[in-house]
């Protein structure tokens, strides 16, 4: 019994790591496609941090402990495995997403003049509604 108290103090004393579970969805995708990252099981209020290709993921709450982050992979992307840095509080992981081989088709169209070139009223009504959309977008606003 003497032996068992000191061990159960010093199981309670030590610090908890921190469970969690991050998982990308879908974990295979072709150039141009968006991906999420969902982390789950987080305790502390830290927001978990990712880098995919030296950019930052920017997560967005989802629940008690639970983090979304959405990215795209660029359309001129190579085909291959890429490492998505996550970081929560002290711990550090590497999640993975492949990208496939994408296939786009070449469209042609051939499309009337008029549908091409604007028409002098159409230009004229494109720098009255400039005009407008820039005056109210100087009007600021109280953040909500």
């Amino acid at each position: 019994m003497l032996i068992i108290l000191p061990i159960f103090i010093i199981i309670l004393s030590a610090p908890r790591a921190e469970a969690f579970h991050a998982k990308v969805f879908p974990s295979r995708i072709h150039p141009g496609d968006a991906f999420m990252i969902r982390v789950t099981g987080l305790e502390e209020a830290a927001e978990p941090s990712a880098l995919f290709k030296k950019k930052p993921l920017h997560f967005s709450k989802c629940g008690k402990g639970c983090f979304v982050a959405i990215g795209a992979v660029d359309i001129k992307s190579k085909t291959g495995l890429y490492r998505i840095s996550l970081k929560t509080g002290q711990e550090k992981t590497a999640l993975k997403l492949s990208v496939l081989k994408g296939r786009f088709k070449t469209i042609h169209l051939t499309l009337p003049e008029d549908k091409v070139t604007l028409s002098p009223e159409d230009t004229e009504r494109i720098n009255r509604e400039s005009s407008l959309l820039a005056s109210i977008w100087r009007i600021e606003s109280e953040r909500l």
